[in-house]
């Protein structure tokens, strides 16, 4: 095995967080999806989404707090 540089670590970090947005946008959109489709088709929305839309909004605030 090689030895790894602090080159090699920043690359990784750059990777990482690139996939941490991705992933996130992923989410966000899967969320939407679902709150629309509870309140337009099932026409229910129940306490555990409104904590579901606040833990939501509180990660969005974190990783992107210009937009808070």
């Amino acid at each position: 095995m090689g030895t790894r540089t602090i080159e090699s670590r920043q690359d990784r970090s750059a990777t990482i967080g690139l996939v941490t947005y991705v992933l996130t946008g992923a989410f966000v959109l899967f969320f939407i999806a679902r709150q629309i489709m509870k309140a337009i088709v099932f026409r229910k929305v129940a306490l555990d989404d409104l904590f579901i839309l606040l833990a939501t909004v509180s990660k969005l605030s974190v990783l992107f707090p210009s937009l808070v």
